[in-house]
């Protein structure tokens, strides 16, 4: 982890022994994560769509663009970094779902015997 400056210490493994660093850090980008997610789903409810409609960009952008906000000071984010790791997250999301939806779980034939 050579060249990170004093306010990247918490990437260090052993900065989690007493609880703090990158673990606070995972929960963090987690329970963000988790409530970016919750506002989509909220909208949607308002928006009055169905249940399990899926909704480009407002699937993803809440949950991504929360995270990077929260935690550009920390990871030494600026603008452009910010929305280069949304785009990313909403093209990988989006092609995970299309994957995910070609091929459903529980839905296959596995035949008998």
């Amino acid at each position: 982890m050579e060249g990170l400056s004093v306010r990247h210490a918490w990437l260090r493994a052993d900065c989690c022994a007493d609880g703090s660093g990158i673990c606070a850090v995972g929960a963090g980008f987690g329970a963000l994560s988790l409530t970016g997610d919750t506002l989509s789903s909220g909208l949607k409810r308002r928006l009055r769509l169905a249940p399990g409609t899926e909704v480009p960009g407002l699937d993803q952008l809440p949950e991504a663009l929360l995270v990077s906000m929260a935690f550009a000071g920390a990871l030494g984010l600026g603008a452009a970094d910010i929305m280069a790791s949304v785009l990313a997250f909403l093209v990988l999301d989006s092609l995970v779902t299309r994957v995910r939806h070609s091929h459903p779980v529980g839905t296959r034939d596995l035949g008998e015997g």
